[in-house]
């Protein structure tokens, strides 16, 4: 950085920092090749800002986001120095209101997607159940791996086994004897 000298962009007033550019400047211009790319302009209303970041993927008929994404993958867009989800603001600007008390899920799973064909307002239960997590995929089990199923007096409303747990216990039990008998043998 040196010292006295300015942003070569007009009415920027910022210290130099590289190639001539402030900080701000020298990375948009690295980025996209214009010191100025992103900047919104006064009069620029919603729809311009929306719709040039949005594809559509003709296999999926997802329309995907390709502005900036949250570190979940979310697509995401300031409005009022708020940030807000893209497909929380085209579900609203397309459907209507989302209900209060329910969220969106995404149907598709891919959180880039803004189409509003492929949200579905929910409560959070349900889009946590649906979702990827190991609670949720371990809900959606229905038998234990020996293949008993979890339901009746097999789980007493818990997701155990009953009948595996018993099996094991037998097993202990057998084992304890066993490794009585061969004590015995030694002490006397």
């Amino acid at each position: 950085m040196q010292l006295g000298h300015q942003c070569a962009v007009a009415n920027c007033g910022r210290p130099y920092w590289g190639k001539t550019f402030c900080q701000r400047h020298y990375f948009r211009w690295r980025r996209h090749g214009d010191p100025l790319a992103g900047r919104r302009s006064p009069g620029q209303g919603l729809d311009e800002r929306l719709w040039p970041y949005v594809q559509c993927n003709l296999i999926t008929h997802c329309w995907v986001w390709t502005g900036k994404l949250d570190r979940n993958g979310y697509g995401w867009l300031t409005i009022d120095d708020h940030a807000l989800g893209v497909y929380r603001i085209l579900y609203e600007l397309l459907v209507g209101p989302i209900p209060a008390g329910l969220e969106l899920d995404h149907l598709c799973r891919n959180h880039a997607c803004c189409n509003p064909l492929h949200l579905e307002p929910v409560p959070h239960r349900i889009n946590l159940l649906r979702g990827a997590s190991p609670s949720a995929i371990h809900s959606r089990k229905t038998s234990c791996p020996q293949g008993h199923t979890y339901s009746g007096v097999n789980n007493r409303g818990q997701r155990i086994c009953c009948l595996c747990i018993a099996a094991q216990e037998r097993q202990r039990r057998q084992h304890r004897a066993a490794r009585k008998g061969e004590l015995a043998i030694y002490v006397n």
